[in-house]
């Protein structure tokens, strides 16, 4: 099954539930926290490349309703199942539209924002998605970016040994200099890269019970809590589930 038969074989399925679909899971209420705390009150243009359900904008949509929110992917089966979870909720300031996260339909220096959250990853020629995704940001705008971490060990480890029997295809985990290097490349200053949520790894195979994966969480958490602690935080940071970068755009 090719790249884009996987994804949209996911999204056509997932627009059974378009509302619960479209809603910030478990783990993606932790990824919008990291996301949220980088949207400043002056930045009235926001653009996701990859948007998936289309969760993260419609969730930006619903605490921001002054701010735009666009949202673009390369299936219709995403975009249809984004705009109806934005209908649904009766959304005025987001819209999805099919679209190429290489070849971006924007003018350059048009958006405050432009992220993206699990998408360059499953790409070889990431680079070149961050540097169309920094060409349409503002001068001053922020670029940002969500991909797997390398030290995150058990999900590495996981991908090695499934490697291509692995569900989503191609799928790399990033270190930390390759996400600095990648945005530096980029052109971008300001660089700030860090880990989060180290025990998501581990909650995310609770997924059959959500009483339990509600107990497991609260548990995880405090030893979460207690190693960055110890550590003065470098515990989630370093080995967290996923890897946060941000550039501001010169």
């Amino acid at each position: 099954m090719t790249k884009k038969r996987i994804w949209e074989k996911r999204w056509k399925e997932k627009s059974k539930d378009a509302v619960k679909s479209t809603s910030l899971d478990f783990f993606a209420k932790n990824a919008f926290e990291v996301l949220d705390r980088n949207i400043s009150r002056n930045d009235e243009k926001i653009l996701e490349v990859g948007s998936g359900t289309g969760r993260f904008c419609i969730a930006l949509a619903q605490k921001y309703p002054d701010k735009k929110i666009t949202g673009i992917d390369y299936t219709k089966e995403s975009v249809d199942l984004s705009n109806k979870g934005a209908e649904l909720r009766h959304l005025k300031n987001v819209r999805f539209y099919k679209k190429d996260l290489f070849h971006l339909p924007y003018k350059s220096n048009s958006f405050d924002v432009v992220f993206e959250n699990g998408v360059i990853e499953h790409f070889i020629n990431y680079n070149d998605a961050i540097k169309e995704m920094t060409r349409v940001a503002k001068k001053g705008g922020k670029v940002i970016i969500n991909v797997n971490n390398w030290f995150c060990f058990p999900k590495t480890v996981e991908k090695k040994i499934l490697g291509k029997s692995y569900p989503f295809g191609y799928e790399k985990s990033f270190r930390n200099r390759e996400v600095i290097g990648a945005l530096a490349d980029a052109g971008l200053k300001k660089i700030e890269v860090y880990a989060y949520n180290p025990f998501n790894y581990i909650v995310r195979f609770l997924f059959f019970n959500i009483m339990i994966k509600n107990i497991v969480s609260y548990f995880v958490k405090i030893i979460e809590i207690l190693l960055d602690f110890i550590t003065f935080g470098y515990f989630s940071r370093k080995f967290g589930y996923m890897l946060f970068g941000k550039g501001e755009k010169r």
